[in-house]
């Protein structure tokens, strides 16, 4: 029998600071149980929100990546094996005023992977050393996987023709 919502045990997190040697467990290919700012830490290269998804419907200007937030019970369904929640913000200060829908300025993804496409996209193997500064290219990202933006980690629907950085 399914419980109530109010029924259900509400679980808190902390953001925990972590040393530069650790900052490597923020990858997609750790799977992260969550992330405050940065660039968002995709459960599949290839689904992501596009540009328009992105953008505020208040100013139209492209939302940020706010935090990313571990959301899987026990209670899920097998079809949400893992499910992360990802958090945009648009950073417009006037989307923020009373006026307005503090919903509006906030956008809400919900990510999740069956227990096949867990195997499949997480089963690589995890060998050392692994490097603190930069970043380097997923082992795991399927070829035809969208190109991420180099600045937000986000789709990119534009690419410079000169030198090939996506943004």
């Amino acid at each position: 029998m399914q419980k109530n919502a109010h029924d259900l045990p509400v679980y808190l997190g902390y953001a925990v600071p972590l040393g530069l040697d650790s900052l490597y467990r923020l990858r997609s290919i750790f799977l992260p149980l969550g992330k405050i700012g940065g660039k968002p830490s995709w459960l599949n290269p290839k689904f992501l929100p596009t540009s328009a998804e992105l953008e505020c419907p208040i100013c139209q200007k492209q939302m940020c990546f706010l935090i990313q937030v571990y959301a899987t019970s026990d209670n899920d369904p097998p079809h949400s094996f893992h499910r992360s929640l990802f958090i945009f913000v648009c950073r417009n200060p006037q989307c923020s005023r009373v006026a307005y829908n503090i919903h509006s300025m906030l956008t809400c993804f919900s990510y999740s992977l069956t227990a096949l496409l867990t195997i499949e996209f997480y089963c690589v193997r995890r060998s050392g050393p692994f490097t603190v500064d930069g970043d380097v290219p997923d082992p795991r990202a399927p070829e035809d996987a969208p190109q991420l933006c180099e600045i937000c980690g986000c789709y990119a629907s534009k690419k410079c023709g000169k030198c090939g950085n996506s943004w």
